[in-house]
């Protein structure tokens, strides 16, 4: 197996670090409201070890924080923004997401009124759940090794891909049960409380 890059070095620190902090709880918060009637209704989550204490960024932010700081994935951070102000803007496609089994991940290779919004090959991963049309749940990611065929063989995006997978699957459980609701196009407890639960 080819040496890591320095890179692919930097995100596995990164991950192994990130692995110890303990997941067990998570509330879901707006990322990014809709400005019109009609665009895409952004949400993340942010995760807390006893549901007490959360932590100080929510899942999507630390991904941004960490891709704006770092300079050797701009260009593919930048297609990654373009691609989520279309999705923004004109719907949450299914050809924009990338089947994760369990989950989806931003972005694909993509275009829009025939311009190459995403080229093929970006190693970003930004792991969500794509909800409908007009809800996404973003949530964290990192760069894809070039060695690893899938998220669970690649150790910089599998703690983010298994975060997402679990949230999913309680989010199903919660709207079978009737305990979340879209009520005008937005996600909404019927308990009158914030949405949070424990993974």
């Amino acid at each position: 197996m080819p040496a890591k890059t320095v890179n692919e070095d930097i995100f596995c620190r990164k991950n192994l670090e990130l692995n110890f902090k303990v997941k067990n709880f998570v509330r879901l918060e707006a990322f990014r409201e809709r400005e019109e009637d009609g665009e895409t209704y952004f949400y993340t989550m942010r995760m807390s070890a006893d549901g007490e204490t959360w932590n100080d960024e929510s899942e999507t932010d630390e991904f941004i924080r960490f891709f704006t700081e770092e300079e050797d994935y701009r260009e593919q951070f930048n297609e990654l923004l373009a691609l989520l102000e279309v999705i923004a803007q004109y719907g949450a496609e299914d050809r924009y997401f990338r089947p994760e089994k369990g989950a989806h991940a931003l972005p694909r290779a993509a275009r829009f009124e025939g311009q190459i919004v995403v080229g093929s090959g970006n190693p970003i991963r930004l792991y969500c759940i794509r909800w409908s049309e007009r809800i996404v749940i973003l949530l964290n990611g990192g760069v894809k090794s070039e060695q690893a065929r899938t998220a669970q063989e690649c150790d910089n995006v599998r703690p983010y891909f298994e975060d997402a997978v679990r949230i999913n699957r309680r989010f199903e459980q919660l709207f079978r049960v009737g305990d979340v609701r879209v009520v005008d196009g937005e996600l909404r407890s019927t308990t009158g409380h914030e949405i949070e639960f424990k993974l």
